[in-house]
């Protein structure tokens, strides 16, 4: 795979982790559930693109 494919898969694994780490948050603060609907989308998007260039390569 390319370059951009290697950087897009770091990417989203970071971003799954930090999606992780919100299971320890408090989900009753609107605050942190915002943040985490935000992350979730990065994340839900991200993972869209690494499906779309594995299956294209």
């Amino acid at each position: 795979m390319d370059e951009k494919f290697n950087r897009r898969f770091v990417s989203f694994t970071k971003s799954l982790d930090a999606l992780a780490e919100a299971r320890e948050r408090d989900l009753s603060d609107s605050f942190v559930l915002s943040g985490t609907s935000a992350k979730f989308s990065i994340t839900f998007d991200l993972a869209w693109k690494v499906m779309k260039d594995i299956l294209i390569h």
